[in-house]
């Protein structure tokens, strides 16, 4: 899950992939209302990471 901010500015969608620490992972969701100040988040269980 990623959050609205960082999905406007790169275009993506729901079922994109994206590419993150070297590894590809696929947007499940887009949280609104999530952003701090200069600051996007992205959300990856752990275990999806390794």
């Amino acid at each position: 899950m990623i959050d609205y901010s960082l999905a406007t500015l790169y275009d993506l969608r729901i079922g994109d992939p994206f590419i993150v620490a070297d590894f590809e992972i696929r947007i499940a969701g887009i949280a609104e209302n999530t952003a701090a100040l200069f600051t996007a988040f992205v959300f990856i269980k752990y275990d999806d990471m390794i």
